[in-house]
């Protein structure tokens, strides 16, 4: 038995076969020279850009979780020198506090010096007034008895008088 009288009885045709068999070849090389060339080349294009994109996204990736641990580092840095700055505010009110009292006693007693001062000035400019007016008055007394000297009555009269 022949194959090919047995395939001829199952309705297979040689040539036809023989004519598909070249026709799918020659259509093969066709594809294979201007389809999957091409095609294998963007492929290779694509999956390098999805290479690229993957490490972009691995490096990016990195960045945050360093930029975030340099983020939470600051925020500690800062925590702590608030903490600090907290903890040190009301020593440093105490030594403000301390500091504008001391100012203050010192401008008080700058005050009372300087009103000591002015009232033992004026006090003395008082005695020199109240000396000067005595001294005045001593005379103008004596001028008066001088003038008019009668008798010891007379002379109590006018100390009375000009005393009032």
């Amino acid at each position: 038995m022949n194959i090919l009288t047995e395939l001829a009885k199952l309705g297979f045709d040689w040539r036809m076969g023989l004519a598909n068999l070249v026709n799918f070849l020659i259509i093969f090389w066709l594809l294979k020279k201007f389809a999957f060339g091409p095609i294998a080349a963007k492929i290779k294009e694509r999956e390098e850009k999805i290479n690229k994109g993957l490490e972009d996204a691995q490096k990016a990736a990195a960045e945050v979780t360093m930029a975030k641990e340099n983020y939470e580092k600051k925020i500690n840095e800062a925590k702590k020198e608030a903490n600090l700055i907290i903890a040190e505010a009301p020593e440093q009110g105490k030594k403000l506090i301390n500091k504008a009292n001391a100012d203050a006693e010192q401008k008080a007693s700058a005050i009372i010096a300087d009103a000591k001062e002015v009232i033992n000035k004026e006090k003395d400019r008082m005695l020199t007034e109240i000396k000067k007016e005595t001294v005045e008055l001593g005379v103008a007394i004596a001028e008066k008895i001088i003038k008019e000297k009668l008798d010891s009555k007379k002379d109590e009269k006018l100390i009375k008088k000009l005393i009032n």
